[in-house]
């Protein structure tokens, strides 16, 4: 059996299991992967909350919340941001994670909605242009939001006694504004390259910050200005934290530990040409 074909079956298995259950609506899930689809957006969402409703000024609460933006995602690109509270979908009133979450997913990609929104108090309107995921990448998501939703189940129901194995998947991250392609390196394969855990460079884009900087494929990220980076967005949260000045990249390069210095905003036009010498 294939991975994909292996991966749908856990899936399938799943949704069964959700169908014999009885639970409550999750409180808190990431409507980026409440189902396979190819379109998305790239946000964290929940319900809009009494209080939040309250504070707002809505008499009849609807809408939800974003909790969090995916990097180099449709909604990053749009401008959305954590807090923004999602009213309407097209002209249409949001009722809350899940109809938001299909109303998306029946939303073809590539095709512009408008958003209405609150932030900071005050009302507008914001066009996002609908992303296309990658097939398998959709799958795994929802494998992985479906475990973590029986977990949730599990840790409130005492009598609840089935364990879910779902496959492991692993999945290359870029961070284009960087020039890099990383995925997460642990067990076996980390101490091959001489490292507990870390990020594995897999590509470097040319004339990218990450080339300029003398990173190479193979090179294993394990820190930002001394910060160990295990995930993939401990890395983005660390270049997001100085605010695109330059930081230091602890790395492994051939088993042995050295260092480079990253410049995100680097590019072929901003590093000085090197001066021509010459011998008579």
């Amino acid at each position: 059996m294939t991975k994909l074909k292996r991966m749908l079956a856990a899936l399938a298995l799943s949704f069964a299991l959700f169908s014999v259950v009885s639970v409550g609506a999750a409180p808190h899930f990431d409507a980026r992967i409440l189902l396979a689809s190819p379109s998305y957006i790239g946000v964290g969402v929940m319900n809009v909350s009494d209080e939040t409703a309250r504070r707002i000024g809505l008499v009849d609460p609807h809408g939800i919340e974003i909790s969090s933006v995916a990097e180099d995602s449709p909604g990053e690109e749009a401008g959305l941001q954590r807090g923004d509270i999602v009213l309407t979908y097209r002209g249409g009133r949001v009722h809350g994670y899940e109809h938001f979450a299909r109303l998306v997913k029946e939303t073809p990609p590539g095709r512009a909605v408008e958003l209405g929104i609150v932030r900071g108090g005050e009302r507008q309107t914001i066009e996002v242009e609908i992303g296309r995921r990658d097939a398998i990448e959709s799958v795994r998501q929802t494998l992985d939001a479906v475990k973590q939703h029986i977990d949730a189940v599990k840790s409130g129901h005492a009598a609840f006694a089935f364990d879910l194995s779902v496959p492991r998947v692993r999945m290359n991250v870029r961070n284009r504004r960087i020039g890099i392609e990383m995925e997460k390196l642990d067990g076996q394969l980390a101490e091959y390259f001489g490292v507990q855990r870390g990020l594995l460079v897999r590509a470097v884009s040319e004339a990218s910050p990450a080339e300029i900087a003398g990173i190479r494929a193979g090179d294993v990220i394990v820190s930002v200005d001394g910060e160990q980076v295990i995930e993939a967005d401990d890395f983005r949260r660390a270049l997001a934290s100085v605010h695109s000045q330059p930081v230091t990249l602890g790395i492994f390069r051939d088993r042995e530990r050295t260092s480079v210095r990253l410049d995100p905003r680097a590019n072929r036009e901003t590093v000085p040409a090197r001066p021509l010498s010459f011998t008579n």
